[in-house]
């Protein structure tokens, strides 16, 4: 079977993506810091009674290395969006906060960001969206596969 005219239109998807500016779906925050304060956020909401997310969860979370996940903490920590918190009960453990600032950034940029999302998902149809999703979920699973 000829796939040539299908993988040309398959790079050039690719390449457009490339080319798109992510970061114009938020105002301040890049699109790691959002993901990161989204996890940060979310985990307090399902684990209220735990003081905070350790640093080997967020890495597994985001799904990145542990030094990547370090580096994103310094930015966060930096602006003031968290703080980290030595355990208590383990010294060698350290806890992340999200802090008042790291919680009003992230309601002000969700909304932003659903503002814009709303918009694209109502153009494009919720089924279609769980349709694109779960392909390319299954192709990128495949590419990363291939290009180990």
């Amino acid at each position: 079977m000829e796939y040539a005219e299908t993988q040309l239109q398959f790079i050039r998807v690719l390449d457009r993506l490339k080319r798109l500016d992510w970061s114009k779906q938020f105002k301040q925050l890049r699109p790691p810091e959002y993901i990161a304060l989204f996890i940060l956020r979310k985990y307090h909401q399902e684990h209220p009674e735990v003081p905070g997310m350790y640093v080997s969860v967020f890495a597994k979370k985001l799904e990145i290395p542990a030094p990547a996940a370090s580096k994103l903490l310094n930015t966060l920590e930096n602006n003031g969006w968290v703080t980290r918190m030595i355990d208590p009960a383990s010294r060698r453990n350290t806890f992340i906060l999200m802090t008042d600032a790291g919680e009003a950034i992230y309601l002000h940029e969700s909304r932003y960001c659903a503002e814009k999302s709303n918009r694209i998902f109502e153009r494009m149809g919720t089924e279609n969206i769980s349709t694109l999703l779960i392909g390319i979920n299954q192709i990128l699973t495949i590419m990363e596969e291939e290009f180990q």
